[in-house]
């Protein structure tokens, strides 16, 4: 069994603002902003045409970038840089969140594009295998009914969802497996093919068991009162080996990678980190 961060969601360049952390009211529920498609060509979704299920009222990504009031100030990195989402799209993926007309089991596409899906094919990328989606989140409060960043919280990496894989979907071959996934056409790796396909390695990971979390500080994974990329992990995590990282010699004060996507785990205690990860809410 493999466990991966799986780092996804708006970043510096690619949004330039933090995914959220709902307020109280509305469950402490994590959304991860999906990034918006630089390939002016590429098929995605416009922010009105993803529609979030939430407890107190259903939201479009937009109406969520309207209230935090920063529809017009999104990054998109082009050459040169454009702000807002005016003629921008986004890439929803993993599909594992809560959304109007969802699939019922998760899909998360990768490519090589910055050499991603090579990376987990080269670590051994199996049925099994553990996803943990992690992002860059800040808590939000309402004010006049309308979500606001809570300005005085820096970002946090914080883990917002998990699947576990079932399959690993080639997009070359992907009509080998129409029959248990009738739908897999839909997702956007293969439907932007083409673009993909020039850097190599084109995959959907497919997934039964999968799910989103509502905030608890078990999910953060950022120390309190250091940058987000410093890390405090479970004891356990010391003297394992983690992609882009290296060796965890203080799993208390751990030095995440600023880049790469997927940032693989290894030479773990198996029945430790299945414990954990049962701890989180992940159904193994």
């Amino acid at each position: 069994m493999n466990v991966i961060f799986s780092r996804k969601g708006f970043d510096t360049s690619y949004g330039g603002f933090s995914s959220i952390i709902l307020p109280k009211e509305m469950d402490s529920k994590m959304i991860s902003f999906p990034i918006p498609e630089i390939n002016e060509t590429n098929e995605g979704f416009k922010a009105e045409e993803i529609k979030f299920v939430l407890k107190q009222r259903n939201m479009t990504l937009k109406e969520i970038f309207d209230e935090l009031e920063i529809t017009e100030k999104i990054n998109v990195p082009t050459k040169p840089v454009r702000k807002g989402i005016k003629n921008t799209k986004f890439h929803f993926d993993p599909e594992i969140q809560t959304v109007e007309n969802m699939r019922s089991y998760g899909a998360f596409g990768q490519s090589n594009c910055s050499g991603s899906a090579s990376h987990l094919l080269k670590h051994g990328l199996q049925v099994g295998d553990v996803f943990l989606f992690f992002g860059s989140f800040k808590k939000t409060f309402l004010e006049n009914n309308r979500i606001t960043y809570d300005s005085p919280m820096y970002n946090i990496h914080v883990i917002w969802g998990y699947m576990i894989v079932d399959d690993i979907v080639y997009v070359n071959d992907i009509d080998k497996m129409l029959g248990k996934y009738p739908d897999i056409k839909e997702h956007l790796h293969y439907k932007n093919r083409e673009f993909e396909n020039e850097k190599g390695d084109n995959i959907i990971i497919c997934g039964k068991r999968f799910g989103t979390f509502n905030y608890e500080d078990k999910y953060r994974l950022t120390k309190l009162g250091y940058s987000k990329s410093v890390w405090e992990l479970p004891d356990f995590f010391k003297d394992t080996d983690i992609s882009y990282c290296g060796k965890v010699t203080n799993p208390t004060r751990f030095k995440s990678a600023a880049k790469g996507q997927e940032l693989i785990v290894s030479n773990f205690d198996e029945t430790k980190m299945k414990e954990w990860l049962n701890s989180l809410g992940v159904v193994l």
